[in-house]
């Protein structure tokens, strides 16, 4: 008789205590569900900015071969200004 008593007791006891985990799982699994959509906006925002600096580093990409280029023609461009100026000062003078 005392041995169906405690194993009642630790029945009861047991089953308190499934209880009271009960209430702390279901927030725990909730709140994994809010993580887990949480991670997945942010993956999608984190994938957004990615896209964004790509497209800004094509365009500084550009920028950079473009100046490249200006800088390889600036000799022209000062040779041509400076011989239209002395054949301008050149027209002027007769």
């Amino acid at each position: 008789m005392n041995s169906e008593r405690e194993i009642r007791n630790l029945r009861r006891r047991v089953a308190a205590f499934e209880c009271s985990f009960a209430g702390p799982a279901l927030r725990i699994s909730a709140l994994h569900k809010d993580l887990l959509a949480f991670q997945a906006r942010t993956e999608e925002r984190f994938e957004r900015v990615l896209g964004r600096f790509d497209r800004i580093d094509r365009k500084f990409d550009r920028i950079g071969h473009e100046l490249r280029g200006l800088r390889a023609d600036i000799p022209k461009i000062v040779r041509r200004a400076v011989r239209n100026a002395l054949r301008d000062q050149g027209a002027e003078r007769r």
